[in-house]
């Protein structure tokens, strides 16, 4: 099938255009290309599962619904060619739905075809010229091919569609960044973090931005913070629903791991229970499955899910990992302490191990405990600095030590990486009391309280303010 351009049209015409064009292939027998024989090498539990759809299809290639569900089957599993297949005959049933022509597109840049991979999303966004998901794609594609007049065009519609997601402000941020309009692309950076205040993206171009403004310091931390990002697309409805598809142990385990990061931890249990009906002592979905207990405040059933993985491999630097987790949630410190130490012997330089031995130490007593919490979390800071709730706590130990001007510098850090949290004005208003501040305590409180109104924190501090105020 020729990918060429075509004007616009408004959607209503485009619609009766498709149809009409429907009617003239099927009456002139140009219907779909028949159902491809099934792939050789399937897997046998894939293969009893897509027989069925694939007999279906084969009696009725007309019928959109089987062929896409049979298409989008052979996407999960990464048979490109039957899925490439399955999507054009989808384009030729309906041309009026923009969700087989871009995973088409996707098909074929997993295939490795770039090209017409980009052929595709310009044609998809002629025709659907408000589909988030391709602009997304699209704007990616224009900005890497120097077309920085193109990729503004399609950010700035995904940010007019879909301005609370980030990745429209991250794509402009990254235009203005070529353009060395350093001012607007910091200011397009925050507006990401607004939505999304931990994206690695988003840190990473304001570091670009603050570094380019020669604002050193700025740059330094969110460059940090930033470390390790990876493109992150807008996902379309038949993207959210691929998981269900999955129907090998290494694809479930695949779709699992991105639901737990995700935090879809309902779906990431689903998925690695699937694994282990197939593969009992698979320790990775073993792990996966711990995680999405942790997660939904299930510690006790972690750590019975995770005993079968140690006794297979005392070893595995996760399942130390996420023992430590869930004995740290369910208070036996000591438990926790253990297994972190023993996952820092297995892997001297994980970042989390190190924080959740520092958790561990202050779920004990004593102040030398707190001390080496405090040397815990430097660790873990320096080995990832964007290792999640590490500087927070460090923050407030640093405060609790009376180490007021690095807890204070801390506390700043967070008001940028965690926009929409209060811990960062929190702790600046505790440092601005201690300092005897007051001003700067109601400033910084008045911030916390527009944040989290009904945070106990902010509850405390106006009443310790008042009581010091109070003639």
């Amino acid at each position: 099938m020729a990918i060429t351009a075509r004007p616009s049209r408004t959607p209503l015409l485009r619609l009766a255009i498709s149809a009409f064009i429907w009617l003239l292939l099927t009456a002139c027998g140009q219907a779909p290309a028949p159902v491809l024989p099934l792939p050789d090498g399937m897997p046998e539990s894939l293969q009893q599962y897509v027989s069925g759809l694939h007999k279906s299809a084969t009696a009725d290639p007309s019928d959109y619904r089987k062929q896409t569900e049979l298409a989008r089957t052979y996407a999960a599993h990464e048979f490109w060619d039957h899925a490439i297949s399955g999507f054009q005959a989808a384009t030729v049933i309906d041309p009026s739905k923009p969700q087989p022509w871009f995973h088409w597109a996707l098909a074929e840049q997993r295939r490795g075809d770039a090209d017409r991979a980009a052929g595709l999303h310009e044609r998809i966004a002629e025709d659907f010229p408000r589909y988030p998901p391709n602009l997304d794609r699209l704007g990616n594609l224009r900005l890497k091919r120097g077309d920085l007049g193109g990729a503004e065009d399609a950010y700035a519609t995904l940010v007019e569609i879909t301005p609370n997601h980030p990745n429209g402000h991250i794509g402009l941020a990254q235009v203005r960044l070529a353009e060395k309009n350093f001012e607007s692309a910091a200011s397009a950076a925050r507006h990401a973090l607004s939505s999304a205040p931990s994206d690695r993206r988003a840190h990473y171009a304001l570091g670009l931005a603050y570094r380019g403004q020669g604002k050193t310091e700025l740059a330094r931390s969110s460059l940090a913070r930033g470390a390790g990002s990876v493109p992150s697309f807008v996902v379309d409805r038949w993207e959210t629903e691929t998981w269900r598809l999955a129907h090998t142990p290494a694809v479930a385990l695949e779709y699992a791991r991105r639901a737990a990061a995700e935090s879809q931890f309902q779906r990431a249990t689903n998925l690695a229970q699937k694994v282990l009906s197939w593969e009992p002592e698979n320790i990775d979905a073993l792990n996966v499955l711990a995680v999405a207990q942790i997660a939904q405040n299930q510690p006790r059933e972690a750590c019975l899910a995770l005993a079968p993985a140690l006794a297979h491999d005392s070893q595995h630097l996760d399942t130390r990992l996420n023992l430590a987790s869930c004995y740290g949630a369910m208070g036996n410190s000591q438990a926790a302490l253990s297994h972190a130490n023993l996952a820092i012997e297995i892997q001297p330089n994980s970042a989390r191990a190190h924080h959740l031995r520092a958790k561990a130490l202050m779920g004990g007593s004593g102040t030398s405990n707190l001390d080496e919490a405090m040397s815990s979390l430097q660790r873990s800071l320096v080995l990832d600095p964007y290792e999640e709730g590490a500087e927070r706590e460090l923050a407030f130990l640093k405060l609790n030590a009376g180490q007021l001007d690095q807890a204070q510098q801390l506390f700043e850090g967070l008001t940028v990486s965690d926009p929409n949290a209060p811990w960062g004005h929190l702790g600046l208003s505790e440092v601005a009391f201690r300092q005897g501040n007051t001003a700067l305590v109601r400033k910084e409180l008045a911030k916390a309280r527009k944040i989290a109104p009904t945070h106990p924190g902010v509850a405390s501090l106006q009443s310790r303010l008042s009581a010091i105020e109070q003639p």
